[in-house]
């Protein structure tokens, strides 16, 4: 199935972006499986029914390919998923991380992904910066750490608008890359997903990007690295997992240095089951470049947000998405503003005296000292008939929406 989808992908994307070429494979279908280096051969049935049908089909436009490359790389990413226990970038979060980062701007002229996967986020970020009528960021770099997802991310980032980004290979922890020098302060804008959940091993001396402290998790090597590439104006914005805001010992004196630096700005709670495969909990933190002394900083909670897609499989919708981006572009950084039971800025001394701990959760939720709230019954239940017919609209625009995507599906065989 793998397979089938990435032809599907790498013949989307050349009959979008290489008209030559695309004639080339009109005339010899063969032709493509060269070029791709496809060693399966039973490709070679395939090749020759797809390239006939979307040469008769071709898409009205280049954004209707860029929205069918954008489906096809959903269902490669949940196969791939299982198959080599990756956690790819929903749609809906890869949305909020751009939409937030592009929305407190400026555009980044300078834009990286350290782990860009297959390059969903870079390829929202310039969909952020496209529906805001701007400019695309001339310099556009990431690392993955397979030639497959190198070749689908390089795909991916053009499709959105790119000219000529710079995606090499690299590892799964920051470690030191050889470029590190060439990134040093000089990134206006980083957006990733890196791997989380293991520890992170290192022999020799810590890495100089080591800011904040010595630590053997993964999430804490990564948000470090993160922090030594941004510009002096630059922004950042990093999923995380829930427990990194929480957990004690070490990672608490680096979240405690980080609040006294000035670096987090932000740290947005997702719903859980965003993800294939996986219940976990997610976080975005916002950040920006060392000030030099602590500020106040923003949490959104967006934990109870989000439906039910699947039975084990939550998705955000549109209206959720952006109410979570607004709340993060619309705080002006400084005072204690918000918005009752989403969002909430707090100044560094509560933060200091919860143990430093950055949960939404914590700050956001506001405990009930009485009962009082649930004595009107019948205010009670106009709000429940209120909450139904908002499920049912949700359940209509979601069946809309998957209607629409079946049918772009059905054009290539899926």
């Amino acid at each position: 199935m793998s397979d089938y989808l990435y032809l599907l992908l790498f013949l989307v994307f050349v009959q979008s972006r290489d008209p030559e070429r695309w004639v080339v494979y009109a005339d010899a279908p063969e032709s493509a499986l060269r070029d791709m280096d496809f060693g399966d051969t039973s490709g070679r049935s395939h090749v020759f029914d797809i390239v006939q049908f979307l040469d008769r089909n071709p898409p009205a436009s280049r954004d209707e390919s860029r929205q069918a490359f954008d489906l096809l790389l959903t269902l490669f990413q949940d196969t791939d998923a299982r198959a080599a226990d990756e956690y790819f970038t929903p749609l809906s979060v890869s949305r909020v991380m751009a939409r937030a980062l592009v929305g407190r701007g400026p555009v980044a002229r300078r834009l990286h992904d350290p782990f860009c996967r297959t390059g969903e986020l870079l390829g929202a970020y310039l969909d952020a910066v496209a529906e805001q009528g701007g400019e695309a960021p001339g310099d556009i770099s990431g690392r993955v750490p397979g030639e497959g997802a190198q070749r689908l991310a390089r795909m991916n980032i053009k499709l959105h608008g790119a000219k000529r980004p710079h995606v090499v290979l690299g590892p799964r922890a920051p470690a030191q890359p050889a470029d590190f020098d060439g990134l040093l302060g000089s990134v206006d804008a980083v957006i990733t997903n890196p791997p989380f959940g293991g520890p992170r091993a290192w022999r020799d001396a810590p890495p100089s990007y080591w800011r904040y402290g010595v630590t053997r998790s993964l999430e804490f090597d990564w948000i470090q690295y993160v922090v030594s590439c941004l510009a002096p104006h630059g922004r950042a914005a990093v999923l995380m997992p829930a427990g990194a805001g929480f957990r004690g010992s070490a990672e608490r004196e680096i979240r405690a240095r980080m609040i006294e630096d000035g670096v987090v700005e932000c740290v947005m709670a997702l719903p859980a089951q965003l993800f294939e495969r996986t219940a976990i909990q997610t976080h975005i933190w916002f950040l920006r470049a060392p000030c030099g002394h602590p500020e106040n900083v923003l949490f959104v909670d967006g934990s109870d947000l989000g439906t039910m897609a699947t039975r084990t499989r939550r998705t955000l919708p549109d209206a959720d998405a952006g109410r979570l981006v607004r709340a993060y572009t619309s705080w002006s950084g400084t005072g204690h503003g918000g918005t009752p039971g989403l969002s909430r800025a707090v100044g560094p001394e509560e933060i200091s005296a919860q143990d430093h701990r950055l949960d939404p959760s914590l700050y956001v939720r506001e405990l009930l000292s009485s009962t009082a709230a649930f004595d009107d019954r019948a205010a009670a239940k106009n709000r429940l008939a209120e909450l139904s017919v908002n499920v049912e609209s949700l359940h209509a625009r979601a069946r809309a929406a998957d209607a629409d995507a079946a049918e772009q599906l059905r054009r290539y065989g899926l």
